[in-house]
């Protein structure tokens, strides 16, 4: 399973992401806005805001939106295992 995460400096949402899939022992790769990438090639590509995050190259939204699939499909991040 890969996870990508895109984030900017200082932003909350960024922050409880990384703390929520630390917490669950997830391995994931940061791409910082500014420094992996630039906002107008982001947003053309994701979306407007951030954290935007991946698994396996499918993009599952925001911060709210990883939460919840996880409490529907715990599995999704697990690889199915």
């Amino acid at each position: 399973m890969n996870i990508e995460i895109y984030t900017k400096p200082e932003c909350p949402f960024c922050i409880m992401a990384k703390q929520f899939l630390n917490a669950k022992n997830l391995q994931y790769t940061e791409k910082v806005l500014g420094v992996d990438i630039v906002f107008t090639e982001f947003v053309n590509k994701f979306q407007s805001t951030v954290p935007a995050i991946l698994i396996n190259d499918n993009i599952i939204g925001g911060y709210d939106q990883m939460l919840l699939l996880y409490s529907v499909s715990p599995e999704v991040f697990d690889g199915g295992n």
